[in-house]
């Protein structure tokens, strides 16, 4: 939606070629962290590790999902 002051306009973008290309693209990449991550976690429950490798792995995950929005940010 744009305001121009005196009249709106409404712009559609769902249908563009970029915007497709990047949903796809983000929508890849979080299906793949979700693997590595149930993937991660199933190791751990089997091997027996749990507080200080999970703390370490979730705190990792969290580092890099805080740069790729800081990247996005800025």
């Amino acid at each position: 939606m744009r305001d121009w002051g005196t009249h709106s306009d409404t712009v559609n973008i769902s249908d563009t070629v970029l915007l497709k290309q990047e949903i796809n693209a983000k929508l890849t990449f979080w299906t793949a962290k979700q693997q590595e991550v149930v993937s991660k976690l199933t190791i751990l429950q089997k091997d027996k590790k749990y507080p200080e490798d999970i703390h370490n792995y979730v705190a990792e995950y969290q580092l890099d999902a805080y740069q790729n929005v800081s990247h996005w940010l800025y």
